[in-house]
């Protein structure tokens, strides 16, 4: 009987869980998109969300404009930060 409820226990916290954090904590896999107009510049984790930086495309090498997008667990509160160069 322990054992069909361990069982049980760790399949509800396996499913249970978004797809950023069975990526993070699990080795799952998680997706993003960047978009066309963009080129990808890095990504790092704050918690269970993932945060990406991407850049304008440019090729004249003219001041940038750089966007860190979150892709939360829940997709709620996500958040953008815009930082341009002059």
């Amino acid at each position: 009987m322990k054992k069909i409820f361990l069982i049980i226990a760790i399949a509800f916290a396996i499913t249970s869980c978004t797809e950023n954090q069975r990526a993070k904590k699990y080795g799952g896999t998680t997706e993003y998109t960047v978009p066309t107009d963009k080129q990808f510049v890095n990504a790092t984790w704050k918690g269970d969300n993932l945060w990406i930086i991407t850049a304008d495309r440019d090729t004249n090498h003219t001041p940038k404009t750089y966007y860190m997008d979150e892709k939360s667990s829940y997709g709620v509160w996500e958040g953008t930060v815009v930082i341009r160069e002059q």
